[in-house]
């Protein structure tokens, strides 16, 4: 008997020294859109709510009403180390009678400018500091640029479609990455975030791979920077007290777009684990899946094609990779995916024989002209 209770101990003491610690951290976000439409500027604050355990994270924060846009909305988010999913529902019953919840899926930790743009600046501030710890070279996927959604009108494509700006109005669900700077922060992990980062304006596709910066620097655009502006400690744990997070004008770096910031009020640390997973709403959520995109590399290449994986269903809970994938919607998406791939197979093809045929003529062509100036020579 001493001896189970003894074991019992032991395996108590184990479980819990290895448990990793909760924090709940809660606070407010500021927001400052210095213009997204003709004459439209405003300041906003809004309350948010994390726990996070250094893996697996919650986040949550209440919209305010803007400028000519009424709604009481709350916003969802919640990685748990392969899946992000996203959340937006609005607070009046009436309202999601109407009108169901939306959700989001990605297969990446980062969020991006599909639901809640503003929760941008608290993932920089507080959770990131995994996800640059595992970086290897110098490209990082985004957050959210806040941006997007008001830059729809610009065909920046037109202008040269081998580069893809960070504000492009297509990139705002993508899968991409861009140069970054990188300075590193003194928090404890695992707030160990970043002092400063910034986001140049050269997109990359999500699978590539860079170890050395861009030789000219210079040439790269400044799209968007986080920094720390304040640390502090709370039990024997360093971590960001005000973060924020700047995107600027897709024309100008003189122009500030959105400026995002992060004040934490309130930090303790609890002993429930994080669950990251959260609640629908209603009985029915309208979903945007996205988390099977990074899984067909070879569509990147025209801007158009990366969405292809896209598609949407309604459902009443959150379903798993199988049930996804016997989805009708996921089979038409996969329909479309071969179709691009077999048309970008067909064009690569149309170009090898067309440069064939051409040099089939030009040789000798080339040969017969170098011949007889031979022979008038003689």
């Amino acid at each position: 008997m001493k001896q189970f209770i003894l074991v019992l101990f032991i395996y108590s003491f184990v479980v819990s020294f290895s448990r990793a610690d909760t924090f709940c951290v809660s606070g407010f976000i500021k927001h400052h859109t210095e213009r997204i439409g003709p004459g439209i500027r405003y300041n906003l604050t809004e309350p948010f709510w994390v726990r996070f355990d250094g893996t697996n994270w919650y986040a949550r924060f209440k919209a305010v009403s803007k400028p000519n846009f009424t709604r009481d909305a709350v916003y969802e988010f919640g990685w748990d180390g392969k899946l992000l999913r996203m959340m937006d529902w609005d607070k009046d019953p009436e309202k999601v009678r109407k009108q169901p919840a939306k959700g989001v899926i990605r297969r990446s930790p980062i969020p991006v400018n599909v639901i809640g743009h503003e929760i941008s600046v608290v993932w920089c501030t507080l959770l990131s500091g995994p996800y640059f710890r595992s970086l290897n070279g110098v490209l990082a996927e985004p957050p959210g640029a806040p941006c997007l959604g008001y830059l729809a009108k610009l065909d920046i494509f037109k202008k040269n479609k081998k580069v893809r700006h960070l504000n492009a109005p297509r990139l705002s669900s993508s899968y991409f990455k861009v140069p970054v700077r990188i300075e590193r922060g003194r928090g404890t992990p695992p707030f160990d975030v970043p002092q400063r980062v910034i986001y140049y304006d050269y997109v990359l596709p999500f699978h590539a791979q860079l170890k050395q910066f861009p030789e000219n620097p210079a040439k790269l655009r400044k799209a968007a920077v986080f920094e720390v502006l304040e640390w502090t400690n709370s039990f024997g744990v360093t971590y960001p007290r005000r973060g924020r997070f700047i995107n600027w004008s897709l024309k100008s770096t003189n122009r500030i777009c959105v400026e995002l910031e992060c004040i934490v009020t309130n930090f303790a640390k609890v002993s429930e684990p994080v669950n990251p997973i959260p609640d629908l709403r209603g009985n029915e959520t309208l979903f945007a899946e996205y988390r099977f995109i990074p899984e067909v590399p070879e569509l990147w290449g025209a801007p158009d094609e990366d969405d292809l994986l896209q598609f949407s269903y309604i459902t009443n809970h959150w379903l798993s990779d199988e049930e996804v994938k016997a989805l009708p919607e996921y089979r038409n998406a996969m329909k479309w995916v071969r179709e691009a791939l077999r048309s970008k197979t067909t064009q690569r093809m149309s170009r090898f024989f067309l440069v064939v045929l051409l040099l089939l003529v030009a040789l000798p062509a080339a040969y017969l002209t170098l011949q007889q100036l031979k022979k008038g020579k003689i």
